[in-house]
This record gives structure tokens, C-alpha cells and sequence, in this order.
């Protein structure tokens, strides 16, 4: 943003460059929250502020501390009895140093037979330069820990692994040791980017990736040396039984015995973020995060092939097509698709008193859908069962050495947490929409609303393949919303939004509409709560789709007259979740930027934003500039393609990709972020392209721009959840941006460099080479060239004795704003040049603007004008 100001001082002008039924918003009858019969979190070691905890581990024998791996590079001592008085004990954020993608400190173990043996095996990456080459690196090594205090001498480090892996995600990240043999298994990943895929996995004789390895730390006189390797630093050696001893071959190919990585136990992984042993059995489970539609749960067992690249759990893939005909591969145990779930989580066997009902089953987790399960090994084919949803990033679990209660961490969370026992509060909602209350029973299948139940609209749908959507809400009497011009709103306790969906049978014939799906999303205490009804086919009314959610097939006739089959999901209560994210606002559309336009029913006709004000939706404390954000439709050939693109992302990626966000992503997808800050263009992807060297925006290339792989391919495409049908007009919109506009789009010290070269002393952001009035970073806003003074930024003016006319140009894909202030410096608002038009406007091409403004001899009045990027 750039402010350009201009004063007046009277006519003189100086230029300067759950609880009860019915107790939710309008009546309905909808419970406060949905009841847990069994099991509900709360928090623990409410002393203790975890940062970023991926993994809890304990002392063998010692129950007087629990231990948490922190990705920000420590390892975080919890004292059991006193947790005010927990410490860190490893603090290695300096060599980590770089936290991008995955990175960071991902693992740890102690020795089987501690104290004998006083160690402690981590599992961290590191930056570094060594002839495999500068950038990542995986290191596997061991510290020594003092078994009385439990301080860890960082300087007793001895390196195991050091691998070289450029890229910043799949590498992997549980250390544990066999019960059985006393042996240490890691799980590596593929290596990410599409790179590791092709060229990092099925194969035994190169690096170490795609693998689970299997390694005696306490190099026993009858194992062997492992074959040399310049990620190996010895300290170990090779358990003799392992399965790729003395092999040659492979998947039906020859290869060099003594090249084989030997410390491979089973190879054909992608991601094998947690891994755990239970203990009674010996077996070791294993969660491979998926690509594109599946997460795997495998039994790992001694030289078998789980699959990757060429499958994703039993779907063959894309990704390759040179499959040896040796490769033989074996099943998951357990898979659950994206519509369930992304990013599962092993967690551990349970064996405490407090649930005796679990007793013998293991914890399971989902990441992004903050699921926890109860998988019985046993009668693995039955896959396991749901115990509790809670926010997501969960990342581990431990059981409490106390009471043997089930303990969580999670990524993003300030806290730990607990499984308890439900208290039986909450209510269970109704079985059929006509019930709930929400719409007039006379005119019920037309949806017609009760009297405080309001429709409302917005600039930019969500895309939800083809459906027509009309939105409702309701706030409960005698509560507000907490106003903010470009961040999110405050909603109270009980506001209930309602989203109706529709689909055309033909698609283009209006009269072959019919009704599909209703969605409530309430605001219940700590969060939301989501559900669907879908309508029946008389069309009479809607039934309550179940927790687990529900997809469906329609035939369709499309564009083309074909006859063709559309899915459609019914969402799941994890689905509600993944995307109506406290960090997105709950309420996904329901912000100043998607609000900002013409009303709908009582408010036709009137700006929806001061409509609502003038309802009192808003507090009397809440600040409303006159002149407001607003998002661009992606047809709107008015409005530059920039905005458009941007109001796309906002709409549809959000809610995910934001620093608060936990997905694995670098880049931001808020309007209220500027795209040469977003980390959009040349931005480096955490999950790799089709291309070697893809960028997010390769600016003139979408083929090398994985933005617009994601969203327009089958496989593996954004946004992941409720759609199954591709979004033409955001693929063609994107293509337009990447090829017509992204290249304009520039860091200041690009363009620094366009103009005058690095180390040019006239190029500071202050400087003004060319006198026209307007410093450096003034032109880079405006886009005009710092070295011409006729290439400049001019504000017209002249006055007739009553009133002052301003003219001055709203250069392309910027928008200006006319602000005014009544002689305090520190105070501006911002002037409404157009009855009708209350939301900032960045247009596709330069246009004149005009402004008159009543000249008052008895006040001064100041004004400026703020020139915004998108």
C-alpha cells in the first residue's frame, strides 16, 4: 500500500506526492452443541506451552516425565508431578536453522535398556554443505542423557546417517526399536516433489529414501558393516537377517550386492511420517501419508514392497510407467480415502485402566481432520473405530503414566490435551430439516424463511461443481459480531449459517433445477459444529445425512448434451471441519471482502454491509470504513486479473494456506495479503510439480506452475475436498493470470534491479533521480518509470470558488482510495466517491478519476489518496 497525499487548508491546495434445545440464533431447533456420548478433550499440563510438538516419548522405566519432540528444534522434559517446572533439555534450533516445508526435529527414542544404556536417538534435519551437496540434509545420530536429571550432553553427539535431501517435505520421522530384537527402525520418505516419486524410490542400491531401515546401534560382533555410502557414517552395523543382504536383484533387475543399501528393512514408501511397534505381538503398523486419494495403514514386515509410486494404497498411479514386471506389491492393512481423512497418524496400543473398553487397541490419528481412532489389530479387515474429533494438526499420542489416560499433541496447539469421559451434555439434532424450523412449513419445499433466519450473498462462491447455492443466517437476539474491515470476524455463541444447494438436471435449463442438500454450521462454544440434510426424491423434504457423511452418483445431461455421471458428496462432521478453520474464520464467506456487495430480500437494493450495521449485526464500537475490501467474480473482465485470481484463491484456499494454517504449505492465500508477499510467484512448493524446478507461479508457463497443476488435474487436485468436477472458468483464469499478468507482479528489489541495477545509489526506496515529486517506491506502486519525470503520477486540481475538482489516474490492477481527515493527522476516512459502489476496485485497465468536493471556508479539511496493490 502507498499513500499520496494532498492537503486542503480552506481553499488553498498543497500537493504531496450445547446444552438446551431452541437455544441457537432465530429459534431454531438445534442443539448448542452436538453430544459426545463417550469421550471429550480437555486440556493438560495447562502450565506447560508446547511449540510445535510432533512426537511424545517416555524414559524406559522411568514414568517421572514425558517427553515432547518440538519441530522448532527442542526436545521438551515434562515433569509429571510438577509440570510448572518442565524444561527443555535439547535445544538445537541453530543447527536445524531452517523450518520450511518439514523440516525441523522430527523424532527421538531412547535406548531399549536405558539407564544401562544412557542414550538418546534423534532424528533432525540440518543444512549443510558436503559433496553429496549444499542444502537438507536428514541426520540420524545419538546423544547421550544423564538418567538422574535427564540432561542431554549435545556434545557427545555421534552421527549414524547424514543424508542428502534438497527438498523440504517426506522425510519421514519416527525412531523406535524393535521389542523383539532390540534393533532401531526409521521410517525415510520419498524425498517429495514428484522428484523423489521418480527417481528416489524402487530401488535398493541408491540413497536412503522410500524406506523403513533397520540398524544395530549396538553393533553386535556377529552383524556386518554396512556397504559404503557417503550419507553412512558407520557406527552401526547391518543385523546379518535383514532381507536385502547379499541381494542381486531387485523387482527382477539385477543390482550390485555390494551397492544394496543394506539397512533396508521394506522399501516402496512415501511418506511414513509415524510408525509404532505394539508390543505384544512384535508387529510393526505404519502410516504412509497419501498423494492424491489414499491413506495407508501397513503391517511392516521384513523385504516386502508396499507399492509406491506405482500404487497408492491398491490404485495404480500415474506418476510412472517403467513398473518392472518383477515388482510384486503388498496391500494395506487399512485405507481410508480423502473424503475421510489426509494425513494419518499411527499412534500407540492402549493398555491403561482408565478406558478399559480400549484396552488392547491402538490410537490412530488424522491429521487434517482431527480424528481419533481405535484400530483393533486383531480384526484389522474391520479398519478401526471413531472415538472423538477434535481440532486439526494432531501429530501423537501418549498414554498417562498416572492414570493411564490417552494424551495428545498436536503442530499448531498451545497446548496438550486429553481423552475424558463425556458427561453426557449435548443434544443430538433433528431428523429432518422441516423440523428444525428454519423455513415457513407453508411454503417449506420453496424455502421461504422465518422472520429471522435472513438470506444473504456474496461476490465469490466457493466452487461446489456445478450446484446453485443460496445462503441464510441468523444471529441470536441481543448478540453482535465483532466487525473487522480486512480480517475476520467475532461470532458469538449460537449464530447459525445455512447454505442450500441446488443442481440442474440439464445443466443451462432452469426448470430442471431441483433441491439436493441443506448445510447448518453453528457457532457453539470453542468452535463449530456442521450438518447436512439431504432433500428425498419427491422432493418433500430433507433427512439427516449421518456423521460419517455420504457420496452419491446423479445423472446429468452436460453443456455438450452428453449423458454423464456427477458425484456428489454429502459431507462428513471431519469434512465440516478441515475446511471451516478458526484461523479461516469459521464461516468461510461470511467476511467484509465476500459481503461487500447488494443485498438480498430486505436489504435489495442496499450496500449488504450497512444493512447489517443498520440491523445490528454489528456494535456500536465497530469501525466501518465507508470505503471496504471487496473480491472480483472471475468473469468480471472490469476488474484486473490479478484480483480476480486473488478473490479465487481467498474464496477457495484460505482457509488452509495462511501462516496459521496446517497444511504444509509456504505460500498465503488471503486477499488481504499482497501478492509479491503471498509467496506465490517463484514460490517454492512444498509438495513437488510435474516438472523438475516448478515453482507455485512460474510467471508465462502455467504447464510449470503448480498452482494451476493443482487445481486443474484429476489427481492430487486443490481444492481436495467436496468437489469432483474441475472448475473451468478458475482454470482459465488462472492460465490468463500466469500468462497476461503474473509477470508484472515484482519484489521491490526486482524491480530495483529492472531500473538501475543492484548497487545503484539512486535506486534507494527515497531517492527521487528523476525530481518529478515521487520517490522510488512511489513509482514501483504506480508503475512508472523512476528515471522519467514525465512518466509520473500527477493530481490535478482546480476550483471554481465552491467546490474543488480533482482529477488523477487509477493506474491498472491498483486501487485508489480518496481519503479525508478533518486536520488530525492520525485520523482519515476514507471518501465514498459512488453511492453504489462502497468496495475498492483494482481495474483492468488505467481509468480517469473525477472528483468534486464542496470547498467550507469556516474548517480545513485534508485530503490524501492511498494507492493499493492487490
Amino acid at each position: 500500500m502507498r499513500i499520496l497525499r494532498v492537503f486542503i487548508f480552506s481553499s488553498s491546495i498543497l500537493c504531496l506526492p450445547y446444552l438446551h434445545w431452541g437455544q441457537v440464533a432465530g429459534g431454531l431447533i438445534l442443539p448448542e452443541a452436538i453430544g459426545q456420548p463417550d469421550y471429550k478433550i480437555t486440556k493438560t499440563f495447562s502450565e506447560v506451552k508446547p511449540r510445535r510438538p510432533l512426537q511424545m516419548l517416555m524414559a524406559p522405566g522411568d514414568e517421572r516425565y514425558i517427553f515432547a519432540v518440538e519441530r522448532l528444534g527442542s526436545l521438551l522434559r515434562i515433569d509429571l508431578a510438577n509440570p510448572s517446572a518442565s524444561q527443555r533439555i535439547i535445544e538445537i534450533e541453530d543447527i536445524v536453522s531452517d523450518f520450511t516445508g518439514e523440516r525441523g526435529f522430527l523424532s527421538a527414542a531412547f535406548h531399549p535398556e536405558f539407564p544401562a544404556k544412557p542414550y538418546l536417538y534423534l532424528y533432525y534435519t540440518v543444512i549443510d554443505s558436503t559433496p553429496q551437496g549444499d542444502g537438507g540434509y536428514m541426520r540420524l545420530s545419538r546423544v547421550s542423557i544423564d538418567p538422574v536429571d535427564m540432561l542431554v550432553d549435545m556434545t557427545t553427539e555421534v552421527i549414524y546417517i547424514h543424508q542428502y535431501d534438497p527438498i523440504s517435505e517426506h522425510q519421514g520421522g519416527t525412531i523406535c526399536f524393535g521389542p523383539n530384537d532390540g534393533y532401531l527402525y526409521l521410517g525415510f520418505g520419498d524425498g517429495g516433489k514428484g522428484v523423489g516419486a521418480r527417481e528416489n524410490t524402487q530401488q535398493i542400491d541408491q540413497n536412503f529414501f522410500g524406506a523403513v531401515i533397520r540398524i544395530d546401534v549396538d553393533e553386535k560382533p556377529e552383524n556386518l558393516v554396512p556397504n559404503p555410502h557417503p550419507a553412512s557414517f558407520g557406527n552401526y552395523k547391518i543385523p546379518r537377517d535383514n532381507p536385502f543382504v547379499g541381494a542381486t536383484d531387485f523387482n527382477g533387475k539385477p543390482v550390485n550386492p555390494n551397492s544394496v543399501r543394506t539397512e533396508f528393512w521394506a522399501v516402496g514408501f512415501r511418506n511414513p511420517f509415524r510408525m509404532r511397534f505394539d508390543p505384544d505381538s512384535g508387529d510393526l503398523w505404519l502410516g504412509d501419508v497419501g498423494w492424491s486419494t489414499w491413506e495407508e495403514l501397513n503391517r511392516v514386515q521384513s523385504g516386502k514392497n508396499y507399492g509406491w509410486p506405482y500404487f497408492e494404497a491398491d490404485s495404480e498411479t500415474s506418476l510412472r510407467d517403467d513398473k518392472p514386471p518383477g515388482f510384486v506389491y503388498e496391500s494395506p492393512v487399512w485405507a481410508y480415502d480423502h473424503t475421510v481423512g489426509n494425513v494419518i497418524i499411527v499412534g500407540r496400543k492402549y493398555y491403561g485402566a482408565k478406558f478399559p473398553e480400549l484396552h488392547g487397541k491402538m490410537m490412530m490419528l488424522d491429521f487434517i481432520r482431527g480424528i481419533l481412532w481405535a484400530f483393533d489389530p486383531n480384526e484389522a479387515e474391520k479398519g478401526p473405530v471413531e472415538l472423538a474429533r477434535h481440532r486439526i494438526g494432531l501429530t501423537d499420542i501418549m498414554i498417562d503414566p498416572r492414570d493411564g489416560g490417552i494424551i495428545y499433541c498436536g503442530q499448531n496447539s498451545r497446548n496438550f490435551e486429553k481423552l475424558e469421559r463425556a458427561d453426557g451434555s449435548g443434544g443430538q439434532p433433528p431428523l429432518n430439516l422441516s423440523d428444525i424450523g428454519a423455513f415457513d412449513t407453508d411454503h417449506f419445499p420453496d424455502l421461504v424463511p422465518v422472520s429471522k433466519v435472513l438470506p444473504y450473498d456474496i461476490n465469490v462462491p466457493f466452487w461446489s461443481d456445478h450446484a446453485f447455492k443460496n445462503r441464510f443466517v441468523a444471529l441470536p437476539d441481543g448478540k453482535t459480531i465483532g466487525y473487522s474491515d480486512d480480517g475476520k470476524w467475532e461470532f458469538p455463541k449460537g449464530t447459525v449459517w445455512i447454505k442450500h444447494f441446488e443442481i440442474e438436471s440439464v445443466r443451462g435449463d432452469p426448470s430442471s433445477k431441483r433441491n439436493l442438500e441443506t448445510r447448518f454450521l453453528v457457532k457453539v462454544e470453542g468452535g463449530t459444529y456442521g450438518l447436512s440434510y439431504r432433500w428425498n426424491d419427491d422432493q418433500s423434504d430433507a433427512e439427516l445425512v449421518s456423521k460419517e457423511g455420504l457420496v452419491e452418483t446423479f445423472a446429468i445431461q452436460n453443456e455438450h448434451g452428453e449423458q454423464v455421471e456427477q458425484k456428489w458428496l454429502f459431507p462428513s462432521e471431519a469434512n465440516c471441519f478441515a475446511c471451516h478453520t478458526s484461523y479461516g474464520g469459521h464461516a468461510l464467506a461470511f467476511h467484509t471482502a465476500q459481503l461487500n456487495r447488494e443485498g438480498l430480500g430486505e436489504w435489495d437494493g442496499l450496500n449488504q454491509i450497512d444493512a447489517m450495521n443498520e440491523y445490528g449485526f454489528f456494535g456500536e464500537e465497530a469501525e466501518i470504513s465507508s470505503v471496504r475490501p471487496s473480491m472480483a467474480k472471475a468473469d468480471d473482465e472490469s476488474a484486473s486479473l490479478t484480483h480476480r485470481v486473488r478473490s479465487y484463491l481467498q474464496a477457495n484456499c484460505a482457509q488452509c494456506h495462511q501462516p496459521e494454517g496446517d497444511v504444509l504449505a509456504n505460500w498465503d492465500g488471503r486477499l488481504r495479503t499482497l501478492t509479491r508477499e503471498a509467496d506465490l510467484i517463484h514460490g517454492e512448493p512444498v509438495r513437488g510439480g510435474a516438472n523438475e524446478g516448478d515453482a507455485l507461479v512460474t510467471p508465462g508457463s502455467p504447464e510449470n506452475s503448480v498452482l494451476y497443476q493443482r487445481i486443474s488435474q484429476a489427481e492430487g487436485r486443490m481444492p481436495p475436498l467436496a468437489s469432483f468436477e474441475l472448475d473451468q472458468a478458475a482454470i482459465d483464469l488462472v492460465r490468463r493470470w500466469i500468462m497476461d499478468e503474473s509477470e508484472q507482479i515484482k519484489s521491490y528489489n526486482a524491480w530495483k534491479e529492472q531500473y538501475f541495477g543492484l548497487d545503484d545509489q539512486l535506486a534507494d526506496r527515497d531517492s527521487d533521480p528523476d525530481y518529478d515529486g515521487l520517490d522510488n517506491f512511489d513509482e514501483f506502486v504506480l508503475g512508472t518509470d523512476p528515471k522519467d519525470a514525465s512518466s509520473n503520477w500527477k493530481l490535478n486540481t482546480s476550483s471554481d470558488g465552491q467546490s474543488l475538482l480533482l482529477r488523477y489516474l487509477n493506474p491498472a490492477n491498483r486501487a485508489t482510495i480518496l481519503e479525508e481527515s478533518e486536520g488530525d493527522l492520525n485520523k482519515w476516512n476514507s471518501v465514498q466517491l459512488v453511492d453504489d459502489d462502497l468496495g475498492t476496485k483494482f481495474p483492468a485497465e488505467a481509468e480517469e478519476i473525477e472528483v468534486s468536493l464542496p470547498l467550507n471556508s469556516e474548517s480545513e479539511k485534508l485530503y490524501r489518496v492511498r494507492v493499493v496493490e492487490p
